[in-house]
């Protein structure tokens, strides 16, 4: 029976090197249990998130799967000054530990901030990012959601919606399920308002449930502090 990783070969969308790297076989993916903002947290004995980032070991291009091959020729200019001529040409090809896919996460972030990319991706990776750090118990996982949290709300202010598979009313939810985490308790409250009161809310009833829930607890976490 085939594992939950496999070797897949791909082309640089830079350089156009080949290389090779581990993907994960969705279908056989077991999920355990989520966090409220959505961190997954598996049964399998290899984390499937740990593989989102693809990085070529040729020329140090990297991006979420998703994302690998969406790159301008302005954006190749950008890397190829700032990430490949720096680059020290390690493979991030194999199986993944924490502390690797921390490492691959925070070169993606680095390509992401050079070709100057859309708040929306620069959101994705920092909350995965985020995820790792609280994975490892570190308290570097409040600086990326903080990281990831301003890039959400410059998303949602600018960007067509919906965001991957975020529509309006989950992205304000997740934005004020950050906010709550984060302790910015009265931010948290208007977005989830916002949710309560959205047009559209009732196209997506478990975000309105959870939405409930999390003001609820944040509504208990006040009473309890005063």
């Amino acid at each position: 029976m085939a594992g939950l990783l496999y070797d897949k070969e791909l082309n640089c969308s830079l350089c156009s090197a080949e290389f090779t790297t581990k993907y994960v076989r969705s279908s056989k993916t077991i999920l355990d249990d989520r966090d409220s903002d959505f961190c997954p947290y598996y049964k399998n004995e290899e984390n499937p998130v740990f593989y989102k980032p693809i990085i070529c070991p040729r020329c140090g291009y990297g991006a979420l799967k998703k994302n690998f091959k969406k790159i301008t020729d302005e954006e190749k200019v950008k890397v190829l000054d700032k990430i490949s001529r720096h680059w020290n040409g390690r493979d991030h090809g194999g199986l993944r530990d924490l502390e690797e896919a921390i490492r691959c996460y925070k070169h993606i972030k680095k390509n992401a901030e050079v070709m100057e990319k859309k708040a929306s991706i620069k959101a994705s990776i920092s909350i995965r990012l985020a995820w790792c750090y609280r994975y490892k118990g570190s308290r570097q996982e409040s600086k990326e959601l903080e990281t990831a949290l301003s890039y959400y709300k410059k998303a949602y202010m600018e960007e067509k919606l919906p965001i991957g598979n975020m529509d309006a009313v989950t992205l304000l939810y997740l934005i004020g399920e950050i906010n709550r985490k984060l302790g910015n308790i009265e931010e948290a409250r208007r977005y989830f308002s916002e949710v309560i009161e959205h047009p559209k809310k009732n196209r997506n009833p478990r975000i309105v449930k959870l939405t409930r829930d999390q003001w609820q607890m944040t509504k208990n976490e006040q009473e309890e502090s005063t």
